[in-house]
């Protein structure tokens, strides 16, 4: 249903095609870090980490992975990163059956979720978070963005504080803030620009125009002889270091996709 209604948008011009780049995994970059959690870290950089988790889940090789578990653990890093209970995992993922064609029943979903800790480990990182928590009701993501936490002390308001600072930081990330590093000689510097507000700067001289940005992906139009370069500089742009307080610095990767509709798009 969702590419049926995309594949409406066609670009406004007749030899243009749209350019998409989306962050890749973004969050769960964010939270394999914020969590110092090494399975994480190694499927993010060397592997699929919605694959290797289903390898571990249904004991099976990854080219045996069907595409309905991927799914299925795509939706459980998620939720499971972010403190969702099997029961809610169990309607979360039948709500949308009619669409996937993907059920489970809550005895398979808590089977998964104890799998699923067994393979990651973020208890220290929620830890870290209640306390912080209890202490002031404020976060600060990587950018440097304080978020104060109000309401009940309880699961829920939890559960709300370990998904903002992820999705805040990918958010601020895509739209191109700059961190403040911690350089090696003590003294602090702003990280590289570039994001969204990035490509804005120099658009013009590329013939680009925006049409669509949500959370961390931006969507242009533009002449189909500057695809090429118009690509390679939005990656570019997109593609920066992020700095954790330790000075570990990491790299989100970048999708880019090509195409005459929004729906029917190809990785370029």
């Amino acid at each position: 249903m969702k590419y049926a209604i995309r594949s409406m948008f066609v670009p406004s011009r007749k030899g243009n095609v749209f350019i998409q780049c989306d962050l890749s995994q973004a969050e769960s970059w964010v939270v394999a870090y914020l969590a110092n959690e090494v399975n994480m870290k190694q499927s993010l950089m060397h592997s699929d980490i919605h694959t290797d988790t289903a390898c571990y889940l249904f004991a099976k090789a990854k080219e045996h992975v069907t595409k309905d578990e991927r799914y299925l653990c795509k939706r459980l890093n998620h939720a499971s990163s972010y403190r969702m209970s099997a029961e809610r995992f169990t309607q979360v993922v039948n709500k949308d059956a009619p669409i996937t064609g993907v059920s489970i029943s809550l005895r398979e979903a808590r089977k998964y979720s104890k799998g699923w800790h067994d393979l990651y480990h973020l208890r220290g990182w929620w830890a870290e978070i209640d306390r912080e928590l209890s202490s002031g009701r404020k976060l600060v993501n990587l950018y440097g963005r304080p978020r104060t936490f109000h309401g009940f002390f309880g699961d829920e308001l939890k559960k709300s504080a370990t998904a903002a600072i992820p999705q805040g930081t990918v958010a601020d990330h895509a739209n191109g803030y700059r961190q403040l590093f911690s350089n090696a000689d003590g003294t602090t510097s702003f990280g590289p620009s570039g994001g969204i507000m990035g490509i804005k700067r120099i658009k013009d001289q590329y013939g680009i125009t925006f049409r669509h940005t949500a959370h961390d992906s931006i969507m242009v139009e533009c002449a189909l002889d500057k695809v090429s370069a118009a690509a390679k500089m939005m990656m570019a742009q997109m593609r920066r270091p992020i700095q954790m307080i330790d000075g570990t610095e990491f790299i989100i990767p970048v999708d880019c996709e090509v195409g005459d509709r929004w729906g029917e798009m190809e990785k370029l």
